[in-house]
């Protein structure tokens, strides 16, 4: 995963600068289990925000996760350019439930997947924002580079965002699409509406996608990099 958020990242260098906002919705870093609850993951560290600062040091974090922040908390805990957010971002405000199978907490969901059967499941009521309420409620002005992993809550995300979509307060959006599963809207329902708010894809890496408008710097060749299909 990070390798795909290193290439995306890499993209963006020559349009923000070392002080942008990022928002990091799903930052869990929790050490993960694998499907058989026996073999835990060590090492994990899928940390979006620590790749984001490193290119981009003096900026300001969002970071964004309802239950399993501990890890995420441990790591960055008294360091001011990072504030952590424990409720969820979705289309609308007020609690939602969420749910993930067993111990693999790795995969909470709006969505009962097809992966979860097979084992217990746990249910959550977490309480939910829409991004274009928190935007108001921070007080910001732009959104320079919105990471989103949320394991098919992406178009209840985006879905949350047309507003800043529109007025184009988000310059960089980043999101995953899954495996196809019944259960979790397709991912041409998230492009149509980046799509109609003016947004073009500008890179496919792994299961991630980079979206933007029209980008400040029209030295740089805007062209759409399929990372995945070039072998990386």
């Amino acid at each position: 995963m990070s390798v795909h958020y290193h290439n995306c990242l890499d993209y963006v260098i020559p349009f923000l600068s070392e002080e942008s906002v990022a928002m990091d919705v799903g930052c869990n870093i929790n050490h993960i289990v694998e499907r058989d609850n026996a073999v835990w993951v060590e090492d994990w560290n899928d940390d979006f925000t620590l790749l984001f600062m490193d290119r981009f040091p003096k900026s300001k974090c969002y970071a964004i996760e309802p239950l399993h922040w501990q890890e995420f908390e441990k790591r960055w805990e008294g360091d001011q350019r990072i504030d952590l957010l424990k409720f969820g971002l979705s289309d609308k405000d007020g609690p939602e439930l969420i749910f993930y199978p067993g111990e693999r907490h790795v995969l909470s969901s709006f969505y009962v997947q097809d992966d979860f059967l097979g084992e217990p499941l746990n249910t959550h009521k977490i309480p939910c924002k829409k991004l274009d309420t928190l935007f108001e409620e921070l007080n910001l002005e732009c959104i320079d580079y919105l990471k989103v992993d949320a394991e098919g809550a992406e178009l209840k995300i985006i879905s949350g965002s047309q507003e800043l979509l529109k007025d184009k307060k988000i310059r960089f959006v980043q999101f995953e699409y899954g495996l196809p599963d019944p259960n979790i809207p397709p991912v041409h329902l998230i492009t149509e509406i980046l799509e109609k708010h003016g947004y073009k894809e500008v890179m496919t890496s792994g299961r991630e996608k980079l979206w933007t408008f029209v980008l400040e710097r029209l030295d740089f060749p805007v062209v759409l990099v399929n990372l995945e299909y070039l072998g990386h």
